[in-house]
């Protein structure tokens, strides 16, 4: 049985929206994001990651989270959000390049992560999860949405099929071509039918967002919600996630390691593996098919590769790791690993849907930064308070939507 709760959100007000909302915190770099709001001073990007806009040698984690905090009210005293009267779900749909997904939008209690109702599907860093964890815990609200998805039922698609014909709240379309349209959801006979039906799902899955779905429920100490939009598996739309390892490396040894999972086949041109079992592996001068052995042919790709190279001491010292999404084109992945300081690059196909839903089920989750979801819900549109008496009212002056679609 899941649950998905109504709530008030605070949000932009419709003229804002499309100037407002952001990228998911770790979905661009701090460079990414002051570029982002050097461009755009409205970007939700300068409370998600406010170290864009901090001086890098006075960038602590003190003055950042602080940063965040300040920002955060900063927007709300400039009339920029209001907070609902009445407790709603949303319907946020995306649309790019011909593929549409429908996320239903609420809260979804820690309780259900905890006991597992709602399944993690990557393994989180300790790192990432204390950043978000310190900003959550300094802002006090949630920000999200968490990207989750289910099997899809067919009684949720007729719910949302009859949602999808009614005005929406927003419409807009961000700079990457991605269309964005959010319908609010306030009937109580049509909440009452989505909370019905999502008490018949056995679990949910954490497709993008397992370090935001873990800092804030350590942060509300198990107790308390996070916000997430989900989407039935059949719209998902997945990509890998390729590595790239900074710094000189030791061909040997990584051969070596390599051969024990993989047959290895020296290849004329670098290209992007479309099926499981094959993984590539690019130096500056010589491109490797590395196909999987039989006897590890069970594992998700990602997952060999992890045992192979990246969990091995042959990356300490001078060595990083970069993880680049998939969308991006072989022939650039060949310029810039000619062009920049990195030894190696490996390419690999996306995870398929079974593989990410039998690890969660089994608890062996996938190593981190394994599958990239294209497109991502954006952060900004949906403000939850992890405080009960937050008093947006005392903030601001006007609380009422003053127009339709931006």
């Amino acid at each position: 049985m899941a649950e998905i709760v109504p709530f008030r959100v605070i949000r932009p007000r419709s003229r804002f929206a499309g100037a407002v909302v952001a990228p998911p915190y770790d979905a661009v770099s701090a460079k990414e994001a002051e570029i982002i709001i050097h461009k755009n001073p409205l970007s939700f990007l300068r409370v998600l990651k406010p170290e864009a806009t901090i001086p890098f040698f006075s960038r602590t984690p003190e003055i950042i989270y602080n940063e965040a905090k300040k920002e955060l009210f900063d927007f709300l005293k400039k009339d920029i959000f209001i907070r609902e009267k009445e407790d709603s779900l949303y319907l946020y749909s995306e649309s790019a390049s011909g593929h549409t997904q429908n996320g239903i939008v609420g809260l979804f209690p820690c309780k259900d992560f905890s006991e597992g109702r709602i399944r993690g599907s990557e393994e989180t860093r300790s790192f990432e999860l204390k950043d978000r964890f310190e900003w959550t815990k300094s802002t006090r609200v949630l920000a999200g949405p968490v990207f989750l998805f289910y099997k899809e039922k067919r009684e949720i698609f007729e719910i949302v099929k009859e949602i999808l014909g009614k005005p929406p709240l927003y419409d807009f379309e961000t700079e990457d071509g991605v269309r964005h349209t959010v319908r609010r959801i306030r009937d109580r006979e049509t909440i009452c039918a989505i909370r019905a039906e999502f008490e018949k799902i056995n679990a949910l899955y954490v497709a993008d967002g397992n370090h935001r779905t873990r800092a804030a429920c350590f942060v509300q100490e198990g107790k308390g919600y996070f916000i997430a939009a989900a989407v039935p598996h059949t719209e998902l739309r997945i990509f890998s996630y390729d590595r790239f390892v900074r710094g000189e490396i030791n061909k040997g040894a990584m051969m070596k390691n390599l051969s024990k999972f993989f047959e290895i086949k020296e290849i004329g041109r670098l290209f992007r593996p479309e099926n499981k079992g094959t993984v590539i592996f690019a130096l500056k001068d010589e491109i490797f098919a590395l196909k999987v052995k039989k006897d590890f042919a069970r594992f998700p790709d990602v997952k060999i590769l992890e045992t192979a190279i990246f969990s091995q001491d042959l990356l300490k010292g001078g060595n990083s790791v970069e993880y680049v999404n998939g969308t991006v084109p072989p022939k650039s992945v060949e310029t810039t690993l000619k062009k920049e300081m990195f030894g190696a690059a490996f390419l690999l196909s996306p995870p398929l849907i079974s593989e990410i839903v039998s690890a969660a089920d089994s608890g062996e989750l996938l190593p981190p930064k394994s599958v990239w979801f294209d497109p991502k819900f954006r952060s900004g549109l949906f403000l939850g308070p992890l405080d009960e008496d937050f008093d947006l009212e005392s903030i601001i002056e006007k609380n009422e939507e003053e127009f339709g679609v931006w």
